[in-house]
């Protein structure tokens, strides 16, 4: 149930947002500023970012035991306390559902608006830069900062799983999830 209300919520508002542009302004003229190599160089320099940062999160080294042990709620900051020690898999894998369908909203939203549907080709490379600097962003930071995620706090969660190098990447990340692969920049 929860899935369909989050998605029928992400449809209202990308419909609503997506048509809510003004229409009488003639199909030719573009708000959207594309150069070639100022967006190819911010691209390229994006994407070279998150194969860095992706490198800085392989190279993470899993807890021991005794650093696990050592573990405790007080060490979380009091804002997160709330959600110390837990785990669930169900909302791991539902929390997936929004994120992914995230990815296909502005292409799908190019296509649905006229306005839009004109300068195809501008608004995707302006959807490809805004995600390769969002994939930087998260990718550098995630791998320069070492926080563990909220299960680690607790038993919940099996005992390798709160020892793998990826409980240790908390940061830009839902506060509850557990350790996904299928995901290259973002799981």
């Amino acid at each position: 149930m929860k899935q369909h209300i989050a998605l029928g919520l992400a449809f209202l508002i990308a419909f609503n947002s997506g048509f809510a542009q003004n229409t009488e302004s003639n199909s030719q003229e573009t708000p959207y500023k594309v150069a070639l190599v100022k967006d190819g160089a911010i691209i390229a320099g994006s994407i070279g970012l998150n194969v860095l940062g992706y490198s800085l999160i392989k190279n993470k080294k899993d807890l021991t035991a005794a650093e696990l042990a050592s573990k405790t709620r007080d060490q979380v900051p009091f804002f997160d306390r709330g959600n110390a020690g837990y785990y669930s898999e169900k909302a791991d894998n539902d929390s997936y559902i929004p994120f992914q369908a995230s990815f296909a909203m502005p292409v799908i939203l190019a296509f649905i608006n006229p306005n839009e549907r004109h300068h195809l080709g501008q608004v995707l490379v302006l959807y490809t830069e805004t995600m390769a600097i969002t994939g930087a962003v998260f990718t550098m930071a995630t791998g320069n900062v070492y926080r563990s995620r909220p299960y680690v706090y607790g038993t919940k969660a099996p005992y390798d799983l709160r020892l793998d190098k990826n409980s240790q990447r908390a940061f830009f990340r839902r506060p509850y999830c557990s350790y996904s692969g299928s995901h290259l920049f973002y799981g």
